[in-house]
């Protein structure tokens, strides 16, 4: 099984606000954290399933929503 997972700031866990998302703002880079920990949560269900891949795009903004440092995986 192969997964392509596309992450938006706004379907991540706790965001109430449209000022949780906007870049540059105390909200969003405190959201940029939750998006990475789901992320990386959703993965690791993925990979426990069976998945042999899992690609995950960063869908919000301009797209460096991820704190990289906590992404256990490797990048390409």
């Amino acid at each position: 099984m192969n997964v392509l997972i596309s992450a938006d700031t706004e379907g991540i866990s706790g965001v109430t606000s449209p000022a949780d998302c906007r870049p540059g703002t105390p909200g969003w880079d405190h959201f940029r954290k939750i998006m990475t920990a789901d992320v990386n949560a959703a993965v690791e269900g993925f990979y426990e399933a069976g998945a042999r891949t899992t690609v995950v795009n960063n869908s919000h903004a301009n797209m460096q929503n991820f704190v990289v440092d906590l992404l256990p995986y490797e990048l390409s």
